[in-house]
């Protein structure tokens, strides 16, 4: 199957659900990522930036074809649409490391929020160890310097860093944290409205991944307006 006609089945094949495979339509409108194979029932799509394979598969034969190619190179991260094969993942030396809901902001106009004291801005590699202090979910140093690099952003009050979002490798929204003391004062929110309304002007799609049972998160991405997919997708690495 030529290029042209992989894209072609992809493209069919996600139109079902564009919020649960936002990501997807992210990484084609970015050119980031390389189709090893699109049917009507799954895909299997090597997103480069995050060095990430997504697959899905609908029945036990493309599932077959999807897993198959998995088996052949070591991928670091799997992100796993539809169905659960927690199974054959650990079969396949895999762990499971996150079930997300995708929540994605459809609309084109920017986020209104409000700044109350404190000013939002590029953080600095100065900064780095601040960052890495906020972030309680990840201690990776050399991942946390390329994000910064790739352009965080941060709430200052002053020279002080109150919180800080960015995106990740793949393209997701994420490293959204408040430091403790100033949480419940609307950082977060406008922390995150920020990267959207940066999404929107780069021209790419705004989404992130949800924790299943992270109510608060999920709450937040309601009140920013971001809508919320139905099915889950499941994060898995070596």
């Amino acid at each position: 199957m030529n290029n042209a006609i992989n894209k072609t089945t992809l493209e069919n094949y996600i139109s079902k659900d564009k919020l649960s495979y936002a990501n997807i339509y992210d990484s084609l409108c970015n050119k980031s990522c390389e189709i090893i194979f699109a049917s009507d029932g799954g895909f299997a799509v090597y997103e480069k930036r995050g060095d990430v394979m997504a697959i899905s598969a609908d029945n036990n034969e493309t599932a077959k074809k999807v897993f198959g190619i998995v088996a052949q190179k070591h991928y670091p991260l799997v992100l796993l649409h539809r169905g659960d094969y927690s199974e054959t993942m650990k079969k396949l030396g895999y762990r499971e490391s996150l079930r997300c809901y995708q929540a994605v902001y459809m609309s084109h106009q920017p986020v209104e929020y409000k700044l109350n004291g404190y000013e939002i801005k590029n953080i600095p590699m100065d900064y780095y160890k601040k960052v890495r202090g906020l972030y309680s979910l990840m201690d990776n140093e050399e991942y946390i310097k390329k994000r910064i690099k790739a352009g965080m952003f941060g709430a200052f009050k002053g020279r002080k860093l109150l919180g800080i979002v960015g995106t990740h490798a793949e393209g997701t929204i994420g490293l959204l944290e408040v430091d403790r003391p100033y949480r419940k004062e609307g950082i977060g929110f406008a922390l995150e409205a920020h990267m959207i309304n940066e999404q929107i002007k780069k021209g790419n799609i705004a989404y992130c991944h949800v924790s299943v049972d992270n109510n608060a998160s999920l709450a937040l991405q309601r009140k920013l307006g971001l809508e919320i997919s139905s099915d889950i997708v499941i994060w898995y690495e070596k």
